[in-house]
């Protein structure tokens, strides 16, 4: 059982790197790691380490190399690190003492769809605003529909749900206060202003470019 690694769970445009930086940044109690593009994306955010899709054979062999490469980087990184959206999470996360999974209801698709398009396709694939945008968008809704049942059914005693929701609209305060309780970490060491930042970015985000994705 793998203790000092807490994989973040999430799928397409949820918020998987902004938590894990946001989750980094209260541990090492300093804000600046939270990096930030014009859109929201956290993607160049330091020290966030990912976990890429796996092979399709020995899952439990290719884990363990991974794990043991990121344990002998956390003197310096964070425990925390992202988890490719993918199927294979239910074979990986019973490896894990925690896991963190980000989970969204389905009248969230929409903007999520929208949000990964142009946080990934405009910021990060340097898309521009023409039929591959669209077509980024319509892509990233059909997996998100297609992966929404499976979001559901990772229901394991060591997986902590954090909503789109929680993450994106409710109480900051009282999502700091949960995340804290979990954590383990000084609610104080949280950085509020990096979370309402990443809200109003990602909302501008939203706001902007969901008449191109049409």
């Amino acid at each position: 059982m793998i203790t000092n690694v807490v994989p973040i769970v999430y799928n397409l445009g949820s918020g998987g790197h902004f938590l894990t930086a946001f989750l980094t940044a209260a541990k090492l109690n300093n804000p600046n790691i939270v990096q930030l593009s014009r859109f929201g994306n956290a993607h160049k955010s330091d020290l966030i380490i990912h976990i890429p899709k796996a092979p399709t054979d020995d899952i439990s062999v290719y884990v363990a190399e991974v794990v043991t490469k990121l344990s002998n980087n956390l003197t310096t990184h964070s425990a925390y690190i992202q988890m490719h959206h993918d199927n294979y999470i239910s074979t990986i996360t019973p490896f894990f003492k925690k896991v963190i999974l980000i989970t969204y209801n389905q009248e969230d698709i929409e903007d999520l769809a929208v949000i990964f398009a142009a946080k990934f396709g405009l910021d990060s694939a340097n898309i521009g605003f023409d039929e591959k945008l669209k077509r980024e968008y319509r892509g990233t809704k059909e997996l998100l529909i297609d992966y929404f049942d499976f979001y559901q059914t990772i229901c394991e005693d060591n997986v902590f749900c954090v909503s789109w929701k929680e993450l994106y609209h409710n109480d900051p305060i009282l999502l700091i206060e949960k995340l804290s309780k979990y954590t383990e970490y000084n609610s104080n060491q949280f950085p509020l202003e990096k979370l309402m930042e990443w809200r109003k970015l990602t909302k501008f985000c939203v706001d902007k470019i969901a008449r191109f994705t049409k």
